[in-house]
């Protein structure tokens, strides 16, 4: 008795789908003579070398201290990367954070902590995408 019912369940289950399948298709008719209307935006220029652009920002990591420096790219340019490099070895210095600015959509934030007795020298380095002429 229970072998009918779950065929019956089943079949039921399976039309169900296909007709609901079919009742979400577009096959309405189209009328060839109207011309399609374009309301897409404009579409972004592709990316070349030239719109990239790698700017260095310098700083001084000050012995036994702590430097939160920022560095980034001019508006109306777009930030799409950014690191935090040391010049040299120093294993005293350490990078504690780096990353972009919450607030600023341009700009690249590093935190370095400096143990030893020596001025370091960082670098902030924004990768930036300036807009297509």
């Amino acid at each position: 008795m229970t072998l009918p019912r779950n065929l019956f369940l089943v079949a039921a289950g399976a039309v169900g789908g296909i007709l609901f399948i079919l009742s979400c298709g577009d096959d309405s008719p189209v009328d060839v003579d109207a011309a399609a209307v374009c309301d897409c935006p404009a579409a972004e220029a592709p990316i070349t070398a030239d719109r990239l652009e790698i700017i260095d920002s310098q700083v001084t990591i000050p012995a036994n201290g702590s430097a939160t420096e920022a560095g980034g790219c001019e508006l109306p340019a777009i930030l799409l990367h950014g690191g935090c490099l040391l010049l040299g070895a120093n294993p005293d210095v350490s990078l504690q954070q780096g990353g972009p600015d919450v607030d600023q959509t341009n700009i690249y934030n590093c935190f370095w902590n400096n143990a030893g007795p020596t001025p370091t020298t960082g670098i902030i380095r924004a990768v930036c995408l300036n807009p297509a002429d």
